[in-house]
């Protein structure tokens, strides 16, 4: 699935990537499928890298950007939007947690 939805990645990578999404799956029950999508969106809207891109994943998770468990559906279906608009990743997951939660993230 991993390699399904984000392509050639080093063996490093794919073990690293695919044990965060599996810990997201279990701890915070955010659809595996739906956190890669998210990923792959964010890396091709702003040029990251997975690891770079799971990272802002996993921090907003941690913060509570998922509290409608639809965290990776709408990085897959938004991301896109916001870059056009001008932002950045950073602000982009910044206008996010401040809709979400109140706060920066």
């Amino acid at each position: 699935m991993v390699k399904k939805n984000l392509g050639d990645l080093s063996d490093t990578d794919l073990t690293n990537l695919t044990q965060q999404a599996l810990t997201l799956d279990q701890l915070y029950g955010i659809d595996m499928n739906e956190t890669l999508r998210g990923v792959n969106a964010l890396m091709k809207q702003y040029g990251l890298t997975a690891q770079e891109t799971m990272d802002y994943i996993v921090k907003g998770t941690q913060n509570g950007l998922d509290k409608t468990n639809e965290l990776g559906d709408n990085l897959s279906e938004y991301s896109g939007k916001f870059a056009q608009a001008g932002y950045s990743a950073s602000e982009y997951f910044q206008a996010l947690g401040e809709r979400a939660c109140g706060r920066r993230i």
